[in-house]
């Protein structure tokens, strides 16, 4: 890569990660970091209900994705 050019690329991984479900949903945008304490407690109970019901074990497969900008400006 020259200087003050950019390069993007993203890349799919293959697997699943394990997550804790716990950590995984308060670590979402849009439960741990936009609701109040209380309203997370209640999506949470909710959310272990729902997942008791239908995934086994305690760890849950992530599938992720990574996206990343490498940039270098030579001034």
């Amino acid at each position: 890569m020259a200087a003050d050019q950019a390069e993007e690329f993203d890349r799919e991984v293959e697997q699943d990660l394990p997550a804790a479900l716990v950590r995984w949903v308060r670590a979402s945008a849009g439960v741990g970091a936009s609701l109040p304490d209380g309203a997370v407690q209640r999506f949470c109970d909710e959310l272990d209900r729902v997942v008791a019901d239908r995934f086994p074990g305690d760890v849950l497969g992530v599938p992720h994705r990574v996206w990343a900008v490498v940039a270098r400006y030579s001034g």
